[in-house]
């Protein structure tokens, strides 16, 4: 078994992060409300709690290719202990984060100590939209025995059929309800 796995609310949460960057941006903007973390959580995440505002599009692409935004972002309950006890299955991270910020990722996940693996960034001319189609050609190519972590409903939905089993994280945006699987789960299931 070879597994692979995402990022952003599987290992850290940069929603919580993503959330305080954009209250800060929509004061300056004149944006009348704004939704809460809670709120965008229960929502399915920024892309869609903040879809009806102009900017976000643009201020969303600042952020993820901040190297600075992507410092210091919360470590995800059990997170560590799960790629601990995988680390000699786990093949490399694969996440929608653009190729800019791939040194500080990497970076912050030796800082907290997840095993060092490749990294896999989001090449610049897939749009963030495209990640799906993106991730699911690029585990397609890993040959067979392929297990995916990842948090995204679409993933998960698009790798059926396929020879990639796909585990679907109860991260804070994923929807309930899709057979989602914590931490403790994961490692019960793939141990």
């Amino acid at each position: 078994m070879k597994i692979i796995t995402d990022i952003d609310e599987v290992l850290f949460n940069s929603v919580k992060k993503h959330v305080a960057e954009l209250a800060k941006a929509g004061e300056v903007l004149g944006w009348q409300s704004m939704p809460t973390y809670e709120q965008v959580c229960s929502l399915g995440g920024t892309h869609k709690a903040y879809a009806g505002y102009p900017e976000y599009e643009a201020l969303n692409g600042q952020m993820t290719a901040n190297y600075e935004f992507n410092q210091g972002l919360e470590i995800i309950e059990g997170a560590k202990e799960g790629l601990t006890a995988l680390q000699n299955k786990l093949q490399f991270y694969l996440t929608t984060r653009p190729q800019t910020v791939e040194e500080i990722t990497k970076e912050e996940l030796k800082r907290a100590g997840f095993p060092e693996k490749p990294v896999v960034c989001r090449p610049e001319n897939i749009d963030r939209r495209q990640t799906t189609d993106w991730k699911k050609t690029i585990l397609e190519q890993q040959g067979d025995d392929i297990v995916m972590i990842d948090d995204s409903v679409s993933l998960h939905e698009a790798l059926k059929g396929t020879p990639v089993q796909s585990i679907l994280f109860a991260g804070p945006i994923t929807p309930r309800g899709n057979g989602e699987m914590s931490w403790e789960q994961i490692i019960g299931k793939l141990s």
